[in-house]
Formats: C-alpha cells, structure tokens, sequence
C-alpha cells in the first residue's frame, strides 16, 4: 500500500511542476479563460485538479477554432514571402549582366591583342 501512495504521491508532483511551468512559460495571448497569475495559484492550491483543469481548459491548443495559430519562422530566405517579395529578379539580373561587362572589359588589354602574349597566336 506504501508503494502506490509513493506512486500516486510521485505523480501528483510531477503533473502539478509540469502544469506549473507550462503555465508560467506560456505567453499571455495563449492563455484563456483566467488570467495567467490565477491559473498560477489555482495549479498550486488544487495539485490533481488544477493541472487537469489548466491543461483542459486554460491553455491554448493549435489548430483548434477561435485560436490564433501563428506560422513558424521560416529557416531559409527562400522560404520566407516577405524576402521574395523584395526580390526584383530583372534589376538584379541587369546589375550582374554589367558587373560581368566590367569584368570582361578590365580583362581585356588595352593593345588590341586577345591577352594570349607575344608569340602565342593561332598556329
């Protein structure tokens, strides 16, 4: 009979710290139906209820209706809509097209010759 008191002891405590940190990271705007502080008190006054009542009712679940579910942040620049949208690939396109003209232009020499050297014509 100890051994499930120590069970049901054990479990008691770990659900109440779980609910409790779970309801102290959780941000204001997801919390519902009670302010954030009194959910606080409530998982710490009642530790099997107040958990229960905590993870039914006072925190926000994605995906259900009436809850804002925000989109994740994107991992790469591709992926995100408001770096595409700046994007102007014809500008960009047209700057590389010049940079390669200049480049071409410094590495031509100024002589006429094609930049093989004396002696290294076509044989």
């Amino acid at each position: 009979m100890t051994r499930v008191v120590l069970i049901v002891l054990f479990v008691t405590v770990i659900l109440t710290v779980v609910a409790l940190v779970d309801c102290a990271l959780a941000p204001g705007r997801e919390v519902r139906t009670l302010p954030k502080p009194l959910w606080i008190v409530i998982v710490i006054i009642f530790p099997v209820v107040g958990p229960i009542l905590w993870f039914v009712i006072g925190r926000a679940r994605s995906g259900r209706s009436g809850v804002a579910v925000s989109r994740p942040a994107p991992s790469s620049p591709d992926d995100d809509p408001r770096f595409l949208r700046g994007l102007d690939s014809e500008a960009r396109v047209l700057r590389l097209e010049e940079e390669l003209r200049r480049l071409d232009d410094e590495d031509l020499p100024s002589d006429g010759s094609d930049g093989r050297g004396p002696g290294r014509g076509d044989a």
